[in-house]
């Protein structure tokens, strides 16, 4: 195949943004679309590559894995093996099996699979994963497992009936993501079967482009504008709320396909992406694309508070210089056979994969080797496990829905007369609060929803089944004569404010943005949008004391923007303090909390209606205009806003004397 300068320039414009949207730089909040436009690119150049081979009857298997294991393994390798040390040095036990599972993945080419089923990709945590970024990696193993052999058997059928197909089939991976995007994100993102329309583009492109081409020359020069236009509004537009890959994703696909049919050097897109900086930036893309993410990683796990712009900035040319490098003394050397033959390349591959499988096997079953830690630093780190033990089993979210049938029961099973409905930090004080009843004989259902606040009437985006799991819910309670007390708990300012945590003081929590919406006005925002829901959970919070239950509304605990554990523990393990204390600012939290108070203010008043107020065990016991988030070097919070068992006892507490003072 004839080599096209402008496809590696179109290679640079697809892992900048992608580099700079992972650095945290808002105005590329659309920049994981380069992962897009480097599918298409890919089905484009791999289809004309095996279309060419296949036609001259030399195509080889055997051949074909070579060339992937030469292209992608060497750099590969180096960055994993390059991974290690840090994250041996940085990480605690918990975060570093967690590596060593995805290093496994990774190595696997099966690491979409492992990131589907523990993180969202737009997510808290997912920016200290540093091998986060290799699931587009897998995605594309995965589809080349079995694309080649499709295209041989489907050879004598005629390359305009393999044309055919592959549009057909690619139509309905596009259908099913769509379908996707909106019932199960995570997996819609992440997995094959609804991104195999973007290679399948890619290929019928290079199909359709044997035989037919656009002679018109203003016609070539509007389709490519119209395609660098389509791929930087995408970039720029798009954010983490965008279902993708959706009808959404065709933007950035059409963009890129428009390119690659459209540019050559007589129009200025295909001279603009032609450009000596841009190719060589598009030659080394693979590389950066390697090491911008455990880049980022490992500084915001290693940094106290967040890392600057400047820094991240920093972090992103140290990606391009470091690509270099690999490119230049790993990629190319390893691509030359005379360099290294077909059976080194698989016996390198094979011994470097297997060692690395089994470093990360005994990384995992070892639980991120604890004894490297000093023993109080070892202390404290487990404050972030000390959540509930039966979280996952309990909590209902997108991938694992749960009927309120199968709700879990603490303390005693055979007496559970309460309930306590809300999302991911109810978790946080349900078995706490089971424990205590276990002593008067009493019990605790547990009805929780990641992410959902317990609202009927209200729609949170990318949290399909919420409205499905509130509505099962209260229908649940509603029918229950055992069920006498409804107890209401959520990070209420999370739904009301929309954004996300900022301290004020460097601890400034990562993840998208919360969009939700009452589902009969859906367009509503501002203030209208407040007194919306304010409006339903008003009705609700009535109908429930209508029935006969007694409803304790537990207002906001105070967020923290820092991970407390993590935080505590570096400021033990790097700064050698020994007693360390996190407190955030009263001050911030009443302004962050001031319309989620009027909100739960506004609640109509009931004897049968009973107010907890958490903040009041948090913020100013200690210290004057200061909201604790440890004690005594304990955490008080599992993460930067769930409760540890230490801080959820703070609450129960309030709660049980709630339940104490008005019994019937």
């Amino acid at each position: 195949m004839k080599y096209r300068a402008e496809i590696d320039g179109l290679r640079a414009l697809a892992v900048l943004p992608v580099i700079l949207f992972h650095a945290g730089f808002s105005t590329f909040a659309g920049g994981f679309v380069g992962v897009d436009v480097f599918f298409v690119i890919s089905g484009f150049l791999i289809t004309s590559i095996i279309y060419e081979e296949i036609s001259q009857d030399r195509f080889s298997i055997i051949s074909f894995y070579e060339r992937r294991a030469r292209r992608l393994l060497p750099a590969l390798f180096l960055v994993c093996l390059v991974s290690i040390p840090f994250a041996w040095a940085w990480m605690l036990p918990d975060a570093l099996a967690g590596f060593f599972e995805s290093l496994l993945a990774t190595n696997l080419f099966a690491s979409n699979i492992y990131f589907w089923l523990s993180d969202d990709y737009f997510g808290t945590a997912a920016e200290h994963m540093p091998l986060l970024h290799t699931w587009s990696l897998a995605v594309e193993e995965q589809f080349y497992l079995f694309f080649p052999i499709f295209l041989l058997l489907l050879k004598r059928a005629g390359w305009s009936w393999t044309l055919v197909l592959i549009v057909m089939l690619s139509a309905f991976s596009l259908s099913v993501a769509q379908w996707a995007s909106s019932a199960y994100p995570s997996a819609n993102f992440y997995l094959l079967p609804t991104r195999i329309w973007e290679l399948g583009f890619g290929a019928a492109l290079s199909l359709w482009s044997r035989n037919h081409q656009i002679q018109s020359a203003p016609a070539r020069s509007f389709g490519a504008y119209l395609g660098l236009g389509l791929i930087l509004y995408a970039i720029l537009a798009f954010d983490g709320q965008t279902p993708f890959p959706s009808v959404w994703a065709l933007m950035p696909v059409t963009g890129t396909i428009l390119i690659l049919a459209c540019t050559d050097s007589e129009n200025l897109v295909g001279r603009m992406l032609s450009l000596r900086p841009l190719v060589f930036i598009g030659l080394i893309s693979y590389s950066a694309y390697l090491w911008h993410q455990p880049l980022f990683a490992f500084a915001r796990i290693r940094m106290f508070d967040s890392p600057s712009a400047l820094l991240m900035l920093l972090l992103a040319v140290a990606s391009l210089m470091l690509a270099y490098c690999s490119w230049r003394w790993v990629e190319v050397p390893f691509r030359r056979k005379q360099f290294a033959g077909r059976k080194v390349v698989f016996a390198i591959s094979g011994i470097i994969g297997g060692g690395l499988a089994g470093v990360s096997a005994w990384g995992f079953v070892a639980e991120g080797f604890p004894d490297r830690l000093p023993e109080n630093v070892l202390e404290i780190s487990e404050a972030s496990s000390s959540k509930n033990p039966r979280l996952s089993e309990c909590q209902a979210n997108a991938k694992n829905f749960l009927s309120p049938d199968e709700a879990c029961t603490y303390g005693y099973e055979d007496n559970a007369s309460i309930a306590i409905w809300g999302d991911s930090h109810v978790g946080a004080l349900s078995y706490v609060l089971g424990d205590r009843l276990k002593m008067t004989n009493e019990g605790v259902k547990e009805f929780s929803y990641s992410g959902c606040p317990p609202v009927i009437g209200i729609v949170v985006v990318n949290r399909p089944g919420c409205e499905r799991y509130n509505l099962e819910t209260f229908e649940y309670l509603s029918t229950s004569s055992e069920l006498k007390t409804v107890i209401l708990h959520a990070r209420w300012p999370l739904y009301i404010e929309q954004s996300r945590f900022n301290n004020q003081e460097g601890g400034v929590e990562a993840g998208k943005e919360f969009v939700i919406y009452p589902k009969d006005s859906p367009k509503a925002v501002g203030e209208h949008r407040v007194e919306e829901i304010t409006q339903l959970l008003d009705a609700q919070i009535k109908r429930l004391l209508t029935q006969g239950k007694k409803v304790l509304l537990v207002y906001p605990v105070p967020e923290v923007g820092w991970n407390v554990p993590e935080y505590l523990t570096k400021t033990v393990w790097f700064s050698g303090n020994k007693t360390p204390q996190i407190s955030t600012s009263y001050e911030i939290f009443n302004r962050r909390t001031e319309q989620t108070m009027k909100v739960l203010d506004s609640v109509s008043y009931s004897v049968d209606l009973f107010r907890v107020y958490p903040h009041k065990s948090f913020c100013n016991r200690t210290q004057k205009n200061r909201c604790e988030a440890s004690k005594n070097g304990q955490a008080l919070y599992s993460d930067d806003d769930h409760l540890s068992r230490i801080g959820a006892e703070k609450v129960v507490d309030l709660i049980v004397a709630h339940l104490v003072d008005n019994r019937d």
